[in-house]
């Protein structure tokens, strides 16, 4: 009996090497961060050539970011992960190089199509990402940086109509929930130590809080304010958000009482790859389950090709 797999594409070594470099299931979920953002703040479809641009900036963005970071990090990867693709020359390095490049102005360009205020955040985007790569990666600094880079993956979209406090605090959640994540990722070379989980949990369980704090307030609605009849997308979109919470306890707690590579790889994949769901949740919520579609075709994207790519 033959069941689905991933898509063909990833058969090809060659290719599978590159999209293995630019972790394309995170691709995914770059682009579902930026329409979640458009959606909830009330884009519609009408505007579908906008949004496909603005999908394809954030993947182009993302796609360059983590190339550039392989590269900088080339030399402590021929030491620590020789079998990737750049250490172990699938992929040259002039390649990537010129890849990578030519990403972040596709990605600049279409983010300037969308609005000149996209494209100022666009440009944004780039600076925070480039400066990750380069300088803070490794320093105080860093998972804030890495934070902040979603956090403008996300308001890319909604500064597509008037921001609101309710957008900007959502634009908060994301960058202390990614910072949590990054503070987790900081433990994969570290067997042993739980400092970082612990401070990243608090990270992540943090962001997801303020997001359903964004989520209430969009919908104009205290804990204790629902209507059942009418909140039903509402309800639906933080129940998945308290399901992905509940994930992310359980995989942190294997983590936490055996930190090693695999079971803090586990915590980061699940923290990234379930980010979807999060975009999912929110445009649910504000939006209803038809505008939530493409996200979900997206998240569902990103599964597959999980299946056989790593996205740490």
């Amino acid at each position: 009996m033959v069941g689905f797999g991933p898509p063909f594409f990833l058969e090809s070594m060659q290719t599978k090497a590159f999209l293995r470099l630019i972790r394309l299931p995170n691709v995914f979920t770059a682009a579902c961060n930026s329409l979640a953002g458009a959606l909830v703040a009330g884009v519609g479809f009408d505007r579908w050539p906008a949004l496909i641009m603005l999908a394809l900036s954030s993947m182009s963005i993302y796609a360059a970011g983590i190339l550039w970071n392989d590269l900088f990090d080339l030399e402590e990867d021929r030491r620590e992960r020789p079998s990737r693709p750049l250490p172990s020359g699938q992929i040259s390095v002039r390649l990537a190089w010129l890849v990578s490049n030519l990403l972040a102005v596709v990605g600049a360009i279409l983010a300037a199509l969308v609005s000149p205020k996209v494209g100022l955040l666009g440009l944004s985007l780039l600076a925070v990402v480039f400066s990750y790569d380069r300088w803070t990666k490794r320093n105080a600094i860093g998972p804030w940086n890495m934070g902040l880079c979603r956090g403008l993956n996300l308001a890319m979209g909604l500064i597509m109509k008037p921001l609101a406090i309710w957008g900007v605090l959502a634009v908060l959640g994301y960058t202390i929930y990614i910072s949590g994540v990054t503070y987790i990722s900081r433990q994969e070379t570290k067997t042993g130590e739980t400092k970082g989980l612990q401070k990243g949990f608090v990270l992540l369980i943090s962001g997801m809080a303020m997001v359903v704090a964004s989520i209430l307030m969009h919908s104009n609605r205290t804990i204790y304010g629902f209507e059942i009849q009418n909140d039903v997308p509402l309800l639906g979109g933080l129940l998945i958000l308290m399901v992905l919470m509940k994930r992310l306890t359980q995989v942190w707690k294997t983590a936490f009482a055996d930190p090693r590579p695999e079971t803090i790889q586990s915590v980061v994949k699940t923290g990234i790859i379930n980010l979807p769901l999060f975009d999912f949740s929110i445009v649910m919520a504000a939006a209803g389950p038809l505008a939530a579609i493409p996200i979900a075709i997206l998240f569902l994207l990103a599964r597959l090709t999980a299946r056989k790519l790593y996205t740490t």
